[in-house]
């Protein structure tokens, strides 16, 4: 039997490990490491319009992008996980599964960065290049800061 199991130590010691053992680790380990948290998003705003142009407009992606990331998906899972029907896409036995379990999955993680945010620990830092010139016009005073 496969053991999915979070070992870990205390706060501020090592980062937890994830740990996938049994006769089908290594397949987990290949699914896990060609996922991405956008893909999944494709897949669930796929699963809940069933029509790529909607999903597309959902995601803000273009349509190849959906089209490619559903591509993956199929791959990973092994399974068509949307056919074409007469009333759009329709979801196949595997895909309906998916659709029950991705919803709390997605809202996890988006509670998750939610708290993030509210809690003031999300960080980021944009850094970005440019001639003095182009620098000068966009922000003087940052222009000024480089200089100094």
């Amino acid at each position: 039997m496969d053991e999915l199991a979070c070992n870990g130590t205390s706060k501020g010691q090592e980062r937890p490990q994830l740990i996938v053992a049994g006769p089908r680790a290594s397949r987990q380990r290949q699914v896990l490491a060609s996922l991405d948290l956008n893909t999944l998003l494709a897949l669930e705003a796929l699963l809940e319009h069933r029509n790529v142009t909607h999903a597309t407009r959902h995601l803000g992606l273009s349509q190849p992008s959906v089209s490619r990331a559903l591509t993956r998906l199929r791959g990973v899972f092994n399974d068509d996980l949307l056919v074409r029907g007469s009333i759009g896409m329709v979801p196949t036995p595997h895909a309906q599964r998916l659709a029950q379990i991705l919803p709390p999955v997605l809202d996890s993680i988006r509670g998750m960065v939610d708290r993030g945010f509210a809690q003031g620990q999300m960080r980021s830092t944009a850094n970005a290049r440019s001639s003095s010139d182009r620098a000068a016009a966009a922000s003087p005073a940052a222009a000024a800061r480089a200089r100094a």
